[in-house]
């Protein structure tokens, strides 16, 4: 989802700096005697005010779209950050509460295998009781339980 909204922003951002180029173009070339409005049709290739109005409002959509688009991709950034940030001190955390069970992830992707060892086999190997709470927890968005 990032890719595809990275991508459009991309296309999108590259489609308005042409339109933007044309625009400060024009501007440079309004000092002569023909209008801006028939010069800009003309480079437009449109036959009618009508249809050159029709461009501007899409390009004024796309804009919007543009921004919007922006503001997700930032908000998606900081959120992947903040993931990056919270995901080691919550492993320190599951995996310092496994020990207490004696059981050791080595790294993230092995914190699944473990509480569900320890919240199915564990306990009743070791005299636990029957479903600690304290393995039902951190086992909750992991397991069904």
């Amino acid at each position: 989802n990032l890719i595809v909204t990275r991508s459009r922003v991309t296309r999108l951002t590259r489609s308005i700096a042409e339109g933007q180029a044309e625009l400060d173009l024009m501007n440079e070339e309004a000092k002569g005697d023909v209008s801006q409005v028939d010069r800009l049709m003309v480079r437009a290739d449109c036959r009618s005010v009508r249809e050159l109005e029709a461009r501007y409002d899409r390009y004024r959509e796309l804009r919007v779209q543009l921004n919007n688009l922006e503001a997700k991709y930032a908000q998606q950034e900081d959120n992947l950050r903040e993931s990056e940030e919270r995901i080691p001190k919550l492993f320190e955390r599951v995996r310092s509460t496994l020990e207490q069970v004696d059981e050791s992830p080595r790294n993230e992707d092995d914190v699944e295998g473990a509480v569900n060892f320890s919240a199915h086999a564990g306990p009743w190997k070791k005299g636990f009781p029957k479903k600690s709470p304290c393995l039902r927890n951190i086992a909750s968005p992991l397991i069904p339980c």
